[in-house]
């Protein structure tokens, strides 16, 4: 699977990255805040963040699980946290 952002005016690609995926499909929707965060998750257990800006991976988790759900972000006293559901456990990340 591959994760790639584009230009919105140009419709150009600006950065590409490839994703492990076991079947055709199977991944989940990406989130992308506004700190320039870019969050994905993979089948094999995957999540990711990457630079909006520039694609470069920032963080990786290995959940050990599926992951098919969407992101999602919230705040608590003032503290921002993206949370992905991997199979059956919820995971919460908290942000800088």
């Amino acid at each position: 699977m591959t994760l790639t952002a584009y230009e919105p005016a140009s419709g150009e690609d600006v950065w590409q990255q490839v994703l492990p995926a076991l079947t055709f499909g199977a991944s989940s929707g990406s989130l992308t805040t506004a700190g320039d965060l870019v969050f994905q998750g993979t089948e094999d257990g995957g999540f990711y963040a990457f630079h909006a800006e520039t694609g470069a991976q920032v963080f990786h988790y290995d959940a050990g699980r599926t992951i098919r759900s969407s992101p999602m972000t919230y705040e608590v006293n003032g503290t921002q946290y993206v949370a992905v559901i991997a199979s059956n456990t919820v995971l919460a990340f908290a942000l800088p």
